[in-house]
């Protein structure tokens, strides 16, 4: 059980660091096509 709450604590903030890339990223395409 221990060892799920840690895998999923690692998803959270691997998501959280791909989150914030993708909304850089699509943050830069709408500022090129706008």
């Amino acid at each position: 059980m221990r060892r799920f709450v840690k895998a999923h604590s690692t998803l959270k903030s691997g998501s959280r660091k791909y989150h914030k890339s993708f909304t850089a990223h699509t943050g830069f395409v709408f500022s090129s096509v706008g």
